[in-house]
């Protein structure tokens, strides 16, 4: 079983092809040549087999890398746009991302945004109008009005 290893993954022989019709003494010889052309033609086809299968392989690995680059860059964008909160390397190291995917290999919003929700708040503690500038009763601005003695000052 170990000959039928080596022997697929040694580097096959270039051997020429002879064109043209030669002319052969025996039917033995004839059959002898294209036992060879066959061989010949057979080792080329596996060589390029191999070659396309390995090439292939390297796309199956880049499209997986990439396809989860594109994965962790939507649970950051889900994560900040939704919940506010920013996902950075570590956190993302320490998460277990296959609960936050559904079964077609998408992001699943909803479970992501209900784990982040636990841990603060979507809403601030506090009061956020604070200190952005007079606030009427009318809802529109107002210039002060100016004491008499301050008119007659000026």
């Amino acid at each position: 079983m170990d000959d039928i290893t080596t022997e697929a993954t040694t580097a096959p022989e270039p051997v020429a092809d002879v064109e043209g019709n030669p002319q052969f003494e025996n039917d033995a010889d004839r059959w002898k040549h294209f036992s060879r052309v066959n061989e010949n033609k057979w080792k080329r086809a596996t060589a390029d087999l191999e070659a396309a299968t390995a090439k292939v392989a390297e796309l199956e690995q880049i499209i997986a890398q990439r396809r989860e680059q594109d994965t962790l860059t939507q649970l950051r964008t889900i994560a900040r746009d939704e919940c506010g909160v920013e996902l950075d390397d570590e956190a993302l190291t320490a998460l277990n991302l296959t609960a936050f995917i559904n079964e077609a290999g998408d992001v699943d919003s909803t479970a992501l945004t209900g784990f982040l929700s636990r841990f603060g708040p979507s809403e601030p503690k506090f009061a956020q109008n604070l200190g952005i500038g007079p606030q009427r009763q009318f809802g529109y601005y107002q210039e002060p009005s100016i004491p008499l003695d301050a008119r007659q000052r000026r």
